[in-house]
């Protein structure tokens, strides 16, 4: 990831006047990025022209996270920030996150 050089909002004295239309224009922007198409899931790759995800479906992205997901949840236990019953159930959750089915990417 990357990021613009800049000042945060919160660091300039702006009235709320003054903030209301960049707000607004920010909130188009992004939601113009949100409409953007992708093919695919996971890490995106350039192809191109275009990016594309690196799993043509959401099933095979996550079962790709599954080892990457157990072992973080090992971590916790071992280092005793989660009891046993707090990991079952995250495992619990990633085993419904895994049966959802967004289907192909778009």
């Amino acid at each position: 990831m990357s990021s613009v050089s800049g000042t945060e909002m919160r660091e300039i004295d702006l009235s709320p006047q003054q903030r209301g239309p960049i707000y607004k224009h920010t909130g188009e922007l992004l939601k113009k990025i949100h409409e953007i198409k992708l093919k695919g899931f996971g890490t995106l790759q350039a192809s191109g022209k275009e990016l594309d995800g690196e799993f043509l479906s959401w099933k095979n992205f996550w079962e790709s996270r599954e080892d990457y997901n157990n072992k973080g949840i090992d971590f916790l236990l071992v280092n005793k920030l989660i009891n046993p019953e707090e990991a079952k159930k995250i495992r619990a959750v990633y085993k419904e996150i895994a049966s959802l089915d967004f289907g192909e990417a778009s």
